[in-house]
């Protein structure tokens, strides 16, 4: 494994041919932090690589709650583009990264706040990103 990979933006990409990607997007169990899918980034990221983890969710389950780092700027899309989402799921942004949002959107995206997330807080992704950063390092 090589540890000198940094998700950098697609400009610095161009100056070091050595990877056609430049980051990785995970979907995971935001309740058991067990990741699920993940996809190399080569664009950047955006709300496309949120929308094809919650379009795979659903192919196997009918009803999904979404944490996502800035899923208070993409609910209304994902309701419009899967409509079976509104009313019955509910949005919260992930803990680690609320603390970045307004006030306001942590009242209304914060999990803590939220009936039915409990302490769940959606980073089991992060977890692993900071164990294997620790991992490649020893290496």
């Amino acid at each position: 494994m090589d540890n000198n990979f940094k998700a950098t933006s697609s400009n610095n990409r161009k100056l070091n041919q050595r990877y056609a990607e430049n980051g990785v997007f995970s979907m995971g169990c935001a309740r058991h932090g067990i990741p699920e899918r993940l996809y190399n980034i080569s664009g950047g990221e955006g709300f496309k690589y949120a929308f094809v983890c919650v379009n795979h969710a659903l192919a196997s389950t009918p009803n999904v709650n979404v944490m996502y780092d800035i899923v208070c700027r993409c609910k209304n899309r994902l309701e419009s583009t899967f409509p079976q989402l509104k009313g019955s799921s509910r949005y919260a942004v992930t803990a680690f990264h609320a603390y970045a949002h307004t006030a306001s959107c942590q009242a209304l995206f914060h999990p803590r706040y939220i009936d039915g997330f409990g302490h769940t807080d959606g980073e089991g992704c992060e977890r692993i990103w900071s164990f294997l950063d620790k991992f490649v390092s020893m290496t």
